[in-house]
């Protein structure tokens, strides 16, 4: 199940991905993507948005993976650990 992680403001942006939560977790996924191709750089409300998502989802046990982070995304997302670098195997 993919969700579009909204542009705009915290209230706005919050109601529109909620909807689209309640709508993807009635289908009791087992994991939801969150698509975040439509945010060019993080902003506290994105952050905001994608806490939320992950404790909704946490809640009932699915598993949040996100699609399409730009690349300034993906650094500030490794530093408030949302996203984490893929490791290196152990020798």
């Amino acid at each position: 199940m993919v969700v579009l992680v909204p542009p705009g403001s915290l209230e706005s942006s919050l109601a529109a991905l909620d909807r689209q939560l309640d709508a993807a977790l009635g289908l009791a996924p087992r994991a939801l993507v969150l698509d975040m191709s439509a945010i060019a750089r993080m902003s506290s409300t994105t952050i905001a948005q994608l806490l939320w998502a992950r404790r909704r989802c946490s809640l009932v046990g699915i598993e949040v993976l996100l699609l399409n982070p730009t690349r300034q995304c993906r650094e500030v997302l490794e530093r408030i650990d949302l996203l984490r670098r893929p490791q290196a195997p152990r020798a």
